[in-house]
């Protein structure tokens, strides 16, 4: 039986309405260009987790990965620092790894599947994630991703650590409550100072997902704290717990 999560906070309201009809105009030419660009099936893209038996929520959240495919049909990784052994840190892998951790990972503090959530991780394109969450019944879309402040890649020692922190990126009124608690939640719980919610136009997955989408940039990988932070996150009993704690205050869900 559901566990009573708030439905009014999902997206059946005016907001998801109005977005979906500012899209129409390009709903064809973004079908052609899915049709073009696409290389994966989305059967291959996807991987769905259920909870125990008898204690699913009612709710779907679809954890998606970073990519950067850039409209080049293939992920690009951005690289971070790793101290002395250089520009390492893959956020692409980062992000899976956290993301597979917050769905099934231990450590003491519940999962996304202990809270009773099913959890489809996306592991294709952009357009590809967007395109099978919204081919699905999801209440939280959550893209998981790091930050580059700074220099550049190749001068991270120099980077002031001052502006370094979790941001919680938001388009419409939905996102940002969501925003919020990202920064709330998972901010402190990070090394930066500099966690803050920011406003962001140019996002497919802010502009495009009829699901609220709730997007972390979770610290950042250009400093070697930030980096190490980013790899606990991977770790069973690190901070990947979190993210579900984020899911559960903004559905509402105890």
């Amino acid at each position: 039986m559901p566990r009573g999560c708030d439905s009014k906070r999902i997206c059946g309201g005016m907001e998801v309405n109005v977005r979906r009809l500012g899209r129409l105009a390009l709903s064809f030419m973004v079908a052609v260009c899915a049709l073009i660009t696409l290389s994966v099936a989305p059967s291959q893209a996807d991987e769905q987790y259920d909870p125990p038996s008898g204690t699913w929520n009612g709710k779907v959240v679809y954890m998606s990965r970073a990519c950067h495919d850039r409209g080049s049909g293939a992920c690009i990784t951005n690289y971070g620092c790793d101290g002395a052994a250089g520009l390492t840190y893959s956020e692409n892998l980062g992000s899976r790894n956290i993301i597979r951790k917050a769905t099934y990972g231990g450590g003491g503090q519940f999962n996304l599947l202990e809270r009773g959530y099913r959890v489809v991780i996306g592991n294709g394109l952009l357009q590809e994630n967007i395109n099978n969450s919204n081919a699905r019944n999801i209440a939280v879309h959550m893209p998981v991703h790091s930050d580059a402040p700074g220099d550049g890649q190749l001068h991270c020692p120099g980077n002031d650590p001052s502006i370094f922190g979790t941001l919680g990126l938001y388009r419409y009124t939905g996102q940002r409550n969501c925003a919020n608690m990202i920064v709330s939640h998972l901010g402190p719980m990070g090394p930066g100072p500099n966690d803050v919610m920011l406003s962001k136009t140019d996002l497919g997955e802010l502009n495009y997902v009829d699901a609220v989408t709730c997007y972390v940039e979770a610290e950042a990988h250009t400093w070697a704290r930030g980096v190490n932070w980013l790899r606990e996150g991977a770790e069973d009993g690190g901070w990947s717990w979190a993210l579900g704690y984020v899911i559960d205050d903004y559905l509402n869900c105890p």
